[in-house]
């Protein structure tokens, strides 16, 4: 059995044209806000000044962990650190690049390479 719209067809037919009309507009309007959104996310990630190499400290910091540990961490191979000049003579001191601290939060450490021994 159907059942049939006590409305008549040219009154349904204005309804839906503004039920479109409505959910037109609220489409503008979420999209005016990603807008402004995408926006405000790129200038906060702007901001952020991401260094290409960090001191042990500043690599300690980021990954929560002690100083010392990052140091032996990256002399055992566990955190990819090269040695670089740190200004104070043929002393050279620990440095990670930005990539392996990125590396390290999503993915963890490296696995401890044994030495074969004879």
């Amino acid at each position: 059995m159907r059942v049939s719209n006590s409305l008549p067809f040219e009154f349904q037919f204005a309804a839906s044209d503004d039920l479109l009309a409505v959910l037109v507009k609220r489409t503008e309007e979420v999209l005016d806000r990603l807008t402004k959104l995408e926006t405000a996310l790129a200038s906060v990630s702007n901001c952020r000044n991401a260094q290409d190499w960090y001191s042990t400290a500043a690599a300690a910091k980021a990954l929560g962990l002690a100083e010392f540990t990052v140091r032996n961490y990256c002399r055992l191979g566990r955190i990819r650190g090269e040695k670089k000049g740190s200004g104070r003579g043929r002393y050279q001191s620990w440095v990670v690049p930005h990539a392996e601290i990125e590396r390290v939060q999503r993915e963890g450490l490296l696995p401890l390479c044994r030495l074969a021994t004879p």
